[in-house]
């Protein structure tokens, strides 16, 4: 019991003073807000439309004012409301 006693009491003896340096490499090397940042950056430039790259045509097709009552009804070309 006292050996074990001895040997957790030396423990701390035995680590190595971290050093300034040392601190900071770790700190930039283990830092999750870099790596999100990174991962942030890496998102915005793969998003980006490169220059001079027009973006797909669509094609929209619809029908207003569509009559669905009256003598016009179910008659898109008798309505001259219809567009």
């Amino acid at each position: 019991m006292a050996g074990l006693a001895a040997s957790v009491l030396a423990l701390p003896s035995l680590a190595a003073a971290l050093t300034l340096d040392e601190a900071l490499r770790l700190a930039e090397t283990n830092a999750p807000s870099l790596t999100a940042q990174d991962a942030k950056i890496q998102a915005a430039s793969s998003a980006a439309i490169p220059a001079g790259e027009l973006p797909d045509p669509k094609l929209l097709l619809g029908v207003q004012n569509y009559p669905v009552g009256g003598p016009d009804r179910w008659s898109i070309d008798q309505d001259f409301m219809t567009m």
